[in-house]
């Protein structure tokens, strides 16, 4: 029923979705939402998610007009504010040469992109957002590759702390309760 009733999206995602599921004019328009495109293995799964942030609730569609159209239902019908990420126009992103020299560290898992699975016709997008972050597994570990590589690119350890390239460090507990969008199925 979750993952059926889109639970855990923002209502402006869960409308548009119930919308393209319901074969409304949006409908072909939708690709579908990140977190859905992808399959990632239970050891990963909190560290994609904040790795992702509110990007695993971006929508995908083939393209700019595609994007636009949509912006525009939202308007039409207030139903809110969502990020698209049109495969025509999304940036790979990779990590630096300093840090791919450094992937045979202590406790490296490797680069977030690669260590999911997904159709390669959404190969930019997902290189988009998770092809310059590392997952490692602790933040010791991740301190120290972040130091051996001057921090030049995002780090997320398995329990989901973060380290970024501006050399800030976020992390703590998590909600116990916490529905984890990634981990519904």
């Amino acid at each position: 029923d979750m993952k059926e009733y889109n639970e855990g999206f923002a209502i402006s995602v869960r409308r548009l979705l119930e919308q393209a599921h319901e074969g409304s004019s949006v409908g072909g328009k939708v690709i579908g939402v990140v977190a859905s495109l992808m399959r990632v293995p239970q050891k990963y799964e909190v560290a994609i998610e904040m790795a992702l942030g509110a990007s695993v609730q971006n929508i995908v569609t083939k393209n700019e007009d595609d994007a636009k159209s949509l912006i525009e239902y939202l308007k039409t019908n207030k139903f809110g504010r969502v990020t698209f990420l049109p495969i025509t126009s999304v940036k790979e992103r990779y990590i630096s040469s300093q840090a791919e020299n450094k992937l045979g560290m202590r406790g490296v898992c490797g680069i977030a992109s690669e260590l999911i699975d997904y159709d390669s016709k959404y190969d930019k997008v997902f290189k988009s957002l998770l092809g310059s972050t590392i997952i490692i597994d602790n933040m010791d570990n991740a301190v120290e590759f972040s130091r051996a590589t001057g921090y030049s690119t995002k780090i997320v350890t398995l329990e989901g702390d973060v380290i970024s390239p501006q050399g800030t460090l976020t992390g703590g507990s998590r909600k116990e309760n916490n529905t984890n969008i990634l981990s519904r199925d």
